[in-house]
């Protein structure tokens, strides 16, 4: 067993490189002789966040698909037509898609559950006729279970689109294969605008009157138009929601945000499609930095990059739109006087003030690098033409170190148990 506490998981994941600081010597930040290693327990193998909201079990990254309305011919630009929306369905079936659900998709990030291959979620947002009469059809055939999202206030009447009744709601809810949660009640553009109170009642009423017209445990929730903070957050879990997804085009992926979980758009399908059709490179989760670190200020000095920078002497730095995608997947360094993590960066931990703070409490600095090169004393696989470059080292006596490597061999002959590419 390692001895270093770390979560030994793996997912699917790329990388991108950026420009970093360099060293002309190796710097020890807080070289530890005396420290111990974690007990050999299942305890003590997980990584520790600070907050319950993030999940790391998952070992496989999750695509949920977020659709609104299908129709015969299109009436708004994210409408699908009857012909998209089955070529999509058979596109699944062919490539030997699962698709579940996201009581499956939950239980996996959260709990661990095993998926099958290639697992993907389906989601239909708004409750509009469409759904009943186009979507329904298709479902039952493939036998590929999805989740509506339905604004209440709306149900049975006419807006702009006609939307499904209470009883067409009861008869899709008892069959088994659709499960119906809340969308709120009146579809608010934006949630973030609106005092604490208005959010809370279009959280709460529209969870009691699902719960009571279908007579189903609502669990989870759909943001409007993809819009929340952490304020909102906040609000959906205080209401008794147990995961909530966005808008943001990523991929369902450990470690999570259960409060903040991503969708993509139908038009992002065929970018799924081809992502399981590639050979892609596993790539860790997490690790925690040795415990001996806890309680110092090894992260002041250290020269971990002149970015992308989220966090440095405690201040948050918002991350540029052009970041949120383009950063996935990369190993983020993360400290605090608590301790630190090493986790893989996902779109939510960069976007606001306070997102950080679920992973490690009072983030003192936190900087994402290139490539995570060793994990659990083993090499990712990302070693090749490694040349002078500035590697955020630990050893296997929780020795962490910033080095200045010229070549993989060198850092091979220090037999990290830990190593991160940081330029």
């Amino acid at each position: 067993m390692n001895r270093l506490r770390l979560l030994i998981i793996v997912v699917l994941a790329t990388s991108m490189a950026v420009p970093g600081c360099k060293l002309g010597r190796s710097e020890s930040l807080q070289p530890s002789s005396s420290a111990q290693p974690a007990e050999n327990s299942p305890a003590a193998e997980g990584v520790t966040f600070a907050s319950e909201r993030v999940w790391s079990n998952g070992t496989t990254d999750i695509p949920v698909i977020m659709y609104h309305d299908v129709v015969p011919k299109k009436e708004v630009w994210f409408d699908l037509t009857n012909a998209e929306f089955e070529r999509q369905m058979e596109a699944l079936a062919a490539v030997g898609a699962s698709v579940v659900s996201l009581d499956d998709v939950v239980s996996h990030l959260r709990d661990g559950k095993k998926l099958p291959p290639k697992a993907i979620a389906l989601t239909f947002d708004d409750g509009t006729l469409g759904n009943y009469e186009n979507v329904l059809p298709v479902l039952r055939r493939y036998r590929f279970p999805a989740t509506f999202f339905v604004h209440t206030a709306y149900v049975g009447k006419k807006t702009g689109k006609d939307h499904m009744t209470w009883d067409q709601l009861r008869e899709i809810q008892a069959e088994g294969l659709v499960d119906i949660q809340p969308h709120t009640v009146t579809h608010p553009d934006d949630l973030r605008t609106m005092t604490d109170e208005q959010v809370r009642k279009e959280l709460q009423d529209s969870k009691a009157v699902v719960e009571k017209e279908l007579g189903n445990k609502v669990r989870y929730f759909a943001y409007p138009s993809g819009h929340g903070d952490e304020r909102i957050a906040r609000l959906v879990l205080e209401a008794g929601y147990i995961a909530a997804w966005n808008e943001i085009r990523a991929w369902n992926s450990a470690p999570a945000d259960a409060m903040h979980l991503p969708r993509f758009a139908p038009k992002r399908f065929d970018e799924v499609i081809q992502r399981w059709r590639e050979t892609a490179k596993e790539k860790p989760v997490a690790a925690e930095l040795p415990a001996s670190l806890a309680g110092t200020d090894w992260y002041a000095s250290a020269c971990l990059g002149d970015g992308p920078v989220l966090v440095r002497r405690g201040e948050f730095i918002q991350a540029p739109d052009r970041w949120q995608y383009s950063l996935i997947g990369r190993p983020l360094v993360i400290a605090g006087p608590g301790g630190g993590l090493l986790v893989r960066y996902q779109p939510w931990m960069g976007q606001e003030d306070g997102a950080l703070g679920l992973l490690v409490e009072q983030p003192a600095l936190a900087v994402v690098g290139t490539k995570w090169l060793v994990h659990n004393g083993k090499e990712t696989g990302e070693m090749s033409n490694l040349r002078d470059a500035r590697v955020l080292y630990i050893g296997e006596a929780g020795v962490v170190r910033v080095l200045s490597v010229t070549d993989r061999e060198k850092l091979r002959d220090l037999k990290p148990q830990e190593a991160v590419l940081l330029d």
